[in-house]
């Protein structure tokens, strides 16, 4: 997996945003509690390309994806 301050290292798991990648809820959630996160992941809207994890806003996650988007792509 990616460590703060890589771009890649794993795969292909490469965040889009690095200078956030902190405040990215794959690293969040190796810091804190699923419920100090909770409204962070709520509402989801996006989800990681990498991770597969689903947040209310892309700036949560590493390589953000529209669910919208993805619900037309697919069927």
């Amino acid at each position: 997996m990616a460590t703060e301050g890589q771009a890649g290292g794993h795969g292909d798991h490469v965040c889009e945003s690095m200078e956030n990648h902190h405040n990215h809820i794959c690293q969040l959630i190796t810091k804190v509690t699923a419920g100090e996160i909770i409204d962070m992941v709520d509402l989801p809207g996006f989800i990681c390309e990498n991770c597969a994890r689903a947040a209310n806003s892309a700036e949560y996650l590493c390589r953000p994806r529209s669910l919208a988007e993805s619900g037309e792509q697919e069927g």
